[in-house]
C-alpha cells in the first residue's frame, strides 16, 4: 500500500477517535501542528493526481517537471456541510503561515512578469492565500501576527486590481479579486476591534482604514464609518488623505483630486487607479461646458500639455491614447472641445495602468512591498525540505517533536503494494469513544480494510487472545451510525 492510502487509514482512524463537537459553547480551537507549507497527505494526493501547478515545480533541478513537495503550498478547499473538522496536523500554525507567505511573495509574486500565464499567476497565489485565511479562521487566532498575514493577503489583491486591470475577463474577474479584497478588510476590521478591546493596537490599522475609504469614494454612507474609528486613526496621515481624496471626488474638483492622488503612495495609488479614467471623463466634459462658445459650433482648442498636467497623464501619448477611447478630437498641441460633443465611452473597460501615478511609486519588487515595511530586510528565500511521517524503510512512525497526533501510538506494518491488503500490527490499544462500547480489556487490534469505509459500516474483528494472566474470546463489535445533534 502506498504512502497517501497509510496516512490516509491513520486519519479515519483518528477522526473515529474524535467527537464531533456541536456544542459551540464547549468547542475548543484546533491548535495546528502541520511542518510544512503542505500538509503531507495533501502533497501525496495532488502528486498521485497530477494536480499540482508549475509553481510547485523547480524546473532548474528537475527539468522533467516534477513536482518539488518543498515547494508545494496548500489550496484552498471550499468548506462544506458535510465536511470533517480539520485534523491537528492538517493546520499549519502561524510560524509555518508567516513562512508561507514569505515563499509567496518572493518567489512567486515577483515572478509576474516573468511567467507567461497571468490567469494561472493569480489563481495559484490567490488560492494558496486564502487557504493561509481559512487555517486562521479554523484555528480562531486573533493576535498581531494573524493580523499582519491578513494585511499582507489584502495587499495581494490591492495589487493585482491594479497589474491586472487591462486583462481579459477570462484571465482575471475583478469582482472576484475585490471580493475577496473586501472579505480581508472585514477580517481586519474584526480583528482591529477584538484586539482594541485587550488593549492592544496594530501599526497599520490607520493604512487600512484608509484602503476602505478609498475603494469606496462615491458612497455616501463612506465617511459615517470615522466615528467607529479610535482617535489616533482617525487624526492619522493615511486615513487624512483618504478624506481629502473622498471629498474632491465627492466635489467634482478634479484639480485637488489629481493633485491628492500623486500625494498617496504605491498601494493607496493601485486603488485610486480604477477612478482615474472616469473622472478624467468628468473632468473634460466640465470644462467642455465651461469653454466652449453658446450656440457655436467651432470647436474650442486647449493646450495638451495643460491638460497633461491638471488630470496627471503620464505623457503626450497617454494622452493621445485617451482621447481616441473617449472620442476626443485632438492634434499633436491641443484637444478640440465641441459644445454639444459629449465625451465618454460606449462599452469595454475603460481601466488602464498608470504608470507615473502609480508603478513609479513602487521602490522594491511587489512582493516585498506586499511584505509590508517590518519585513523589508528579506530578500531571499531559503527553501526548507519537508517531513515525512515515514522512516527509511517506509514505516509509519512518530515526528521526533510530536508534531503528528499520538493517537496513533505505534503502527510497524511496513507500506506493502498497492493491491495487497492494509494489515497495521502492534498497535497499542485505543480507548474509543461512545458509540463504540468495549466489553473487556483489549491487548492487541487487527485492523482490516473497514478503515476506508464510512463511519456507519465500519466493524473491528478481535481475534481470540491468549496471555499468561486471561484469554478473551473472539466477538465482533459493530459502530453504531452517528446521529446528528
Amino acid at each position: 500500500m502506498d504512502k497517501k492510502n497509510v496516512l490516509d487509514a491513520r486519519d479515519k482512524l483518528l477522526r473515529l477517535r474524535q467527537d464531533r463537537q456541536t456544542d459551540l459553547s464547549k468547542a475548543v480551537a484546533v491548535i495546528g501542528t502541520c511542518p510544512d507549507m503542505c500538509p503531507e497527505l495533501e502533497r501525496y494526493f495532488r502528486i498521485e493526481t497530477n494536480q499540482f501547478s508549475p509553481f510547485e515545480m523547480d524546473l532548474i533541478a528537475d527539468p522533467d517537471g516534477k513536482p518539488d513537495e518543498s515547494r508545494m503550498v496548500k489550496e484552498y478547499r471550499r468548506s462544506g456541510a458535510d465536511q470533517e473538522e480539520p485534523l491537528a496536523h492538517e493546520l499549519r500554525p502561524i510560524h509555518v503561515l508567516e513562512y508561507t507567505m514569505n515563499y509567496l511573495c518572493l518567489e512567486i509574486v515577483n515572478r509576474y512578469d516573468i511567467h507567461g500565464n497571468m490567469a494561472e499567476w493569480f489563481d495559484f497565489i490567490w488560492s494558496r492565500t486564502r487557504s493561509i485565511r481559512k487555517d486562521i479562521t479554523q484555528q480562531h487566532l486573533i493576535d498581531i501576527r494573524s493580523v499582519t498575514l491578513i494585511e499582507q493577503c489584502a495587499r495581494f489583491h490591492i495589487f493585482c486590481a491594479y497589474y491586472l486591470c487591462e486583462q481579459e475577463m477570462k484571465d482575471f474577474d475583478p469582482k472576484i479579486n475585490e471580493e475577496n479584497l473586501n472579505n480581508c478588510l472585514q477580517t481586519l476590521k474584526d480583528f482591529y476591534y477584538d484586539l482594541s478591546i485587550r488593549g492592544i493596537s496594530c501599526d497599520n490599522e490607520p493604512e487600512f482604514r484608509a484602503y476602505d475609504i478609498l475603494l469606496n469614494l462615491g458612497n455616501g454612507e463612506t465617511l459615517s464609518e470615522l466615528k467607529h474609528f479610535q482617535p489616533s486613526v482617525k487624526q492619522s496621515a493615511d486615513v487624512q488623505l483618504a478624506i481629502k481624496l473622498y471629498q474632491s471626488y465627492d466635489n467634482r474638483n478634479y484639480v485637488k483630486f489629481f493633485r491628492f492622488v500623486r500625494r498617496a503612495d504605491f498601494f493607496k495609488s493601485c486603488i485610486l487607479n480604477r477612478y482615474l479614467n472616469g473622472f478624467r471623463i468628468k473632468a473634460l466634459n466640465i470644462q467642455r461646458r465651461t469653454y466652449s462658445v453658446p450656440k457655436s459650433s467651432i470647436p474650442i482648442a486647449y493646450p495638451v500639455a495643460n491638460l497633461i498636467e491638471i488630470l496627471a497623464f503620464d505623457d503626450v501619448n497617454d494622452l493621445t491614447q485617451f482621447c481616441d477611447r473617449v472620442g476626443l478630437q485632438h492634434d499633436e498641441d491641443n484637444i478640440y472641445f465641441r459644445k454639444n460633443h459629449i465625451i465618454g465611452i460606449d462599452s469595454g473597460n475603460l481601466m488602464t495602468r498608470s504608470y507615473n501615478l502609480v508603478i513609479a511609486k513602487l521602490h522594491t519588487t511587489p512582493g516585498q512591498a506586499i511584505l509590508g515595511n517590518n519585513n523589508a530586510s528579506i530578500e531571499t528565500f531559503q527553501i526548507q525540505p519537508v517531513h515525512s511521517s515515514f522512516d527509511m524503510n517506509n514505516r509509519l512512525i512518530y515526528d521526533k517533536n510530536n508534531l503528528i497526533s499520538s493517537s496513533v501510538t505505534t503502527i510497524q506494518q511496513p507500506i506493502q503494494k498497492a493491491n495487497e491488503p492494509l494489515i497495521i500490527q502492534n498497535a497499542t490499544p485505543v480507548s474509543l469513544p461512545t458509540p463504540f462500547i468495549f466489553k473487556n480489556q483489549i491487548d492487541k487490534l487487527a485492523m482490516n480494510d473497514n478503515v476506508f469505509k464510512t463511519k456507519d459500516q465500519v466493524s473491528f474483528r478481535f481475534p481470540q487472545i491468549q496471555t499468561s494472566e486471561h484469554s478473551i474470546s473472539p466477538f465482533q463489535v459493530t459502530a453504531t451510525p452517528l446521529v446528528k445533534q
